[in-house]
């Protein structure tokens, strides 16, 4: 019993933050977007909105619970969400698009497939966190998606630098 023990705590240790479920979000933001075809930094910065929804004034409560730093996301995240891209295409659940403005990323016939057969609370959350995505920032610029991030970067997760020195 105990070896096996082991092998589920090395199997599912890495999972967090992987490829495998950065790229499970994506499909749901492609899925919400859809038909629009997206850029990695565009990705980059509609999942770090997923995760952190509440961060916006009137934005759903985020999936997770706020955690401290948390805009730092933003910055590690491109390299995780590139192999994640490449992940969900080998499996041929989004698709890629080469054009002039470079390369983006779409959903498709699977990814929505693969959405529909998810039945469980965390994936109607996905799905309703992807559709404010695309209500509040779909018709965004990148220029002033950017804007967005970069005045709002040192505050996201900046509440937990007061709390620090009220305890300390």
């Amino acid at each position: 019993m105990e070896n096996l023990s082991n092998i589920f705590e090395t199997r599912n240790a890495n999972v967090f933050n992987s490829p495998l479920e950065i790229g499970f979000r994506t499909l749901y933001i492609l899925n919400g977007i859809s038909p629009v075809e997206v850029d990695l930094n565009r990705l980059v910065i509609y999942d770090y909105f997923l995760l952190n929804s509440s961060d916006f004034p009137n934005g759903p409560t985020s999936l997770h619970p706020p955690i401290p730093h948390r805009s730092a996301q933003i910055i590690i995240k491109p390299l995780i969400l590139k192999d994640a891209m490449a992940l969900m295409r080998s499996k041929e659940l989004i698709d890629i698009v080469f054009s002039a403005d470079g390369i983006k990323y779409k959903s498709n016939e699977l990814t929505k497939k693969f959405i529909e057969l998810q039945e469980n609370e965390y994936s109607k959350k996905l799905i309703e966190i992807s559709k404010w995505i695309k209500g509040q920032f779909a018709e965004y610029s990148d220029e002033k998606l950017n804007t967005i991030v970069e005045n709002n970067i040192p505050n996201w997760g900046g509440e937990f630098i007061y709390e620090s020195l009220i305890r300390g």
